[in-house]
């Protein structure tokens, strides 16, 4: 299962992502993350609900 690291670093994520939109600074963060295995498949689920 996932620790609460990996969750709140996932939705910190998807939010970034929405807030792309209205926010240049959101995507040079986006860049700058690394985003592992576990995060990426957490992102993919939160996203999907």
């Amino acid at each position: 299962m996932w620790s609460e690291v990996d969750m709140v670093r996932a939705l910190s994520i998807v939010l970034l992502k929405k807030m792309i939109k209205k926010y240049s600074w959101a995507e040079v963060i986006l860049d700058n993350l690394y985003i592992d295995e576990v995060t990426e498949e957490l992102i993919k689920t939160i996203e999907w609900e």
